[in-house]
C-alpha cells in the first residue's frame, strides 16, 4: 500500500468518497471512487454515469488528504470488427470489397482482418502508467497525519481523464486491492 499525504481534490459524499489525483503537468488525472461500505462496489456502479460523475466532481473541495492507495495494474484486450460492422463499417472488413489502393497502390489487396483494442494501466510508486504514456502522480511521500484519510483498502471504481475535456481515457475496477499488482 502507497502512503502520500498532500493537498488533493476530495470529498467525502453520502455513500462513497471520491478523490483526484492531478499528474504533473496538470493535463490528465485520476478519479478513484471508493464505496464507504467495503461491498459497496456494485451500487456505485449502478449510480455511475457521465452526468453523477459531473454532478460528483464538482463537489470536489482542495484540501489535505492522507491517501492508502494499493499498487495496481490491470490489461483489457478487446476486439472490435463486430463493433465496427455494426456501426456501419462493413466494406472494409471484406476481402472483395475493401479498397485500400491509396496504402499500396492495387486495389482489392489489402482489407482489415481484424481491429484490436489492447490497453493497460500500471499504478505504483512512480505514478501511473497507461497505454504508452508515463503520468507522475504530483505529491511526495510521507508519514501518516490526521483526517481526512481516504484508504482504499477495498474494491473501488478509477477514471483517467483528460482534464481540459473532461474525457474519459480509461476506467476500470480494482476489486482485490490487496494484491501487490506485481
Amino acid at each position: 500500500m502507497m502512503t502520500q499525504k498532500q493537498k488533493f481534490e476530495y470529498a467525502n459524499l453520502r455513500s462513497f468518497e471520491i478523490l483526484k489525483l492531478p499528474y504533473v503537468g496538470n493535463e490528465m488525472s485520476m478519479i478513484i471512487l471508493l464505496p464507504k461500505e467495503t461491498d459497496g462496489l456494485k451500487q456505485l456502479e449502478a449510480n455511475l454515469s457521465l452526468e453523477n460523475l459531473k454532478g460528483w466532481k464538482r463537489r470536489l473541495d482542495k484540501r489535505d488528504v492522507l491517501v492508502f492507495l494499493p499498487k495496481f495494474k490491470m490489461t483489457s484486450m478487446f476486439r472490435l470488427d463486430k463493433t465496427l460492422v455494426s456501426m456501419g463499417i462493413i466494406d472494409a472488413f471484406s476481402n472483395s470489397k475493401a479498397n485500400f489502393a491509396g496504402m499500396d497502390g492495387r486495389s482489392n489487396w489489402l482489407y482489415i482482418a481484424a481491429v484490436i483494442h489492447k490497453a493497460f494501466v500500471d499504478v505504483n510508486e512512480e505514478g501511473t502508467e497507461a497505454a504508452a504514456a508515463t503520468a507522475v502522480v504530483i505529491g511526495a511521500m510521507s508519514a501518516p497525519a490526521p483526517s481526512p484519510t481516504f484508504r482504499a483498502d477495498h474494491p473501488f471504481v478509477f477514471l483517467i481523464q483528460e482534464n481540459q475535456t473532461g474525457s474519459i481515457l480509461f476506467i476500470g475496477r480494482v476489486t482485490d486491492p490487496t494484491e501487490t499488482g506485481e
